[in-house]
């Protein structure tokens, strides 16, 4: 959210590179938090419940994108668009992390 040209910079070069960009994408950005959030954060009740399916759905995305490269290089191709994208995104992720908060402290 901070600097969107930058991240519009990033994802354009990673999809310049194809299949390695999205397999470089899902591995670092990707994967490793869906594993982290499937494994240690199965909350199925309360405003907790956003985290979890989150990190299923995005689960789910990193083995679309693994295994049919082609789908996340689309997905990729939208940081083309500009960089209004990567803001409306942030702010997404920032409202899911903001309720996931307020479910642990309760």
């Amino acid at each position: 959210m901070l600097q969107p040209v930058a991240w519009q910079e990033y994802f354009t070069a990673l999809h310049e590179r194809g299949a390695s960009g999205v397999f470089t994408r899902t591995m670092t950005w990707e994967l490793w938090p869906a594993l982290i959030v499937v494994a240690l954060h199965q909350v199925w009740s309360g405003p907790g419940v956003l985290l979890t399916i989150y990190g299923w759905l995005l689960l789910i995305k990193c083995t679309v994108s693994l295994l049919a490269p082609q789908v996340g290089l689309r997905s990729m191709a939208m940081a083309q668009q500009g960089p209004k994208r990567f803001v409306g995104g942030g702010g997404l992720l920032i409202c899911i992390g903001l309720a996931s908060a307020a479910a642990l402290m309760r």
